[in-house]
C-alpha cells in the first residue's frame, strides 16, 4: 500500500518539477530536455509558447497523481487497487495524447510564422 503511494507521489513530484521548470522564463531551447521539435528548436517564441502551454498540462497532471497517490492510502486493497492503477494509465494517456497535441501546434505557429513546415526525413 505504502509503495504505491510512494510510486505515484515521487511521479508527482517530478512532473511538478517539470512544469515549472518549462514556465520559467529562462527555459531555452536545448536538446535534452522539452518538448524537441524541428520547429521549436528553430523559433525561440515558438518554443515560449508551447511550453507555457505544456507547463499547465504537467502541472494539472501532476495533480491527478497526487489526487491518486492519497487515494491509494485509503483504497488500495483488491479491485480498488486494479481501479487507481487504470486512472494512472488514463492519465499517462491523456498527457501523451496532449503532447501530440503540442507538437502538432507548434507545426502550426511554425507555418504560420514562416510560411513553411520544416520537412523532416524519416529515414
Amino acid at each position: 500500500m505504502i509503495f504505491y503511494f510512494v510510486g505515484l507521489f515521487v511521479v508527482g513530484l517530478v512532473f511538478y518539477y517539470l512544469s515549472g521548470k518549462m514556465a520559467n522564463p529562462d527555459f531555452k531551447p536545448n536538446g535534452l530536455s522539452g518538448i524537441r521539435t524541428p520547429e521549436t528548436l528553430a523559433d525561440e517564441e515558438i518554443w515560449r509558447k508551447i511550453h507555457m502551454a505544456a507547463a499547465v498540462y504537467y502541472r494539472q497532471f501532476s495533480y491527478g497523481v497526487f489526487a491518486l497517490a492519497f487515494m491509494s492510502l485509503a483504497f488500495a486493497r483488491g479491485i480498488l487497487a486494479l481501479l487507481i492503477f487504470v486512472g494512472a494509465v488514463a492519465l499517462v494517456c491523456l498527457l501523451l495524447w496532449r503532447h501530440n497535441q503540442l507538437k502538432q501546434y507548434a507545426s502550426q505557429l511554425y507555418a504560420k510564422k514562416h510560411g513553411k513546415r520544416i520537412e523532416v526525413d524519416k529515414n
